[in-house]
């Protein structure tokens, strides 16, 4: 069995800039999607271009933390590093599930620094997890969390 912590409710404002602050200071990377089949605004095309300066990698995939999308569908995630620089363009959405087309790139997601996720979203059906259990500890008192026990063959 698997721990995921289901966030119970939607962090914006406050609660949304201290969720990015925490994950920002305490892991390694994040990243975000760009469907192929969604389209964006130049607004989002902007919004890429100054995450640029903190892009760690950028792959065609048909999956990410949370989403299996399945051939002939295919996505570009694009994975950055982490600094507390980039907080005023992460926090731009203004809330977790603002991450969408087509204004911002989708499924806002962090990692740890060995690559595995801490906070996972599927932003456009607003579900969101964390998947680390000291991460939930720490934002526990911040936001609103389930426990979730998910078994290896449903994962």
């Amino acid at each position: 069995m698997t721990t995921f912590f289901r966030l119970r409710s939607e962090p914006s404002g406050t609660a949304y800039e201290l969720l990015l602050r925490y994950l920002l200071q305490k892991e390694s990377a994040y990243g975000v999607v760009w469907r192929e089949q969604l389209k964006f605004t130049e607004e989002a095309r902007h919004f890429g271009d100054v995450l640029g300066a903190y892009r760690l990698s950028r792959r065609r995939t048909d999956h990410w933390p949370g989403t299996q999308l399945g051939r002939p569908h295919l996505a570009v995630v694009e994975t950055y590093r982490c600094d507390i620089a980039a907080l005023p363009i992460l926090r731009a959405p203004g809330s977790l599930f603002a991450w969408r087309s087509p204004k911002y790139p989708e499924d806002l997601h962090f990692l740890s620094s060995s690559g595995v996720p801490s906070l996972i979203t599927v932003a456009h059906e607003q579900y969101a997890w964390i998947a680390s259990d000291d991460v939930a500890r720490d934002l526990s008192q911040l936001i609103p969390l389930e426990k979730e026990e998910v078994s290896e063959d449903e994962g």
